[in-house]
């Protein structure tokens, strides 16, 4: 066999294993909405999902605020949660820890949230991930 024979066989070898396997994925895709469960102590959820979901009674957020010019500076996040379904999450904290991670959100974060089983106003655990895989927010 000449070289012109061995690639044209490689090249019909190749094309034969994409059609056998099919297409390539562009990697890992994750898309979670708003879930509440647990009891209602925990709630997580992608913020891009959420945002381009159909639904308008869903919504996900957390806000850190700070005052200053007081005796003590008092620095606190608060996290507001709704499902489709209209169920309410809703949690805070002045941890320092729990505030720091809250900081890393971004709009296309998948965020899970835990709150105090006796006290359910107060967060006791945020985990934050900013991953590819994630939903962006559409245009």
């Amino acid at each position: 066999m000449n070289k012109r024979t061995i690639s044209f066989w490689a090249i019909v070898g190749v094309a034969g294993v994409l059609l056998l396997y099919g297409k390539a994925d562009a990697g890992s895709k994750a898309s979670q909405t708003v879930n509440i469960y647990g009891n209602g102590l925990r709630a997580m959820a992608d913020l891009g999902a959420v945002r381009n979901s159909a639904n308008t009674k869903e919504y996900f957020g957390c806000k850190v605020t700070a005052d200053a010019g007081v005796t003590t500076h008092t620095i606190s996040v608060s996290c507001s949660v709704q499902n489709s379904a209209g169920v309410q999450f809703d949690c805070s904290s002045t941890d320092a820890n729990i505030i720091n991670v809250a900081l890393s959100i971004k709009g296309d974060s998948f965020v899970n949230l835990n709150r105090d089983a006796t006290n359910n106003s107060k967060c006791t655990h945020i985990a934050v991930e900013n991953s590819s895989d994630r939903q962006p927010k559409a245009p």
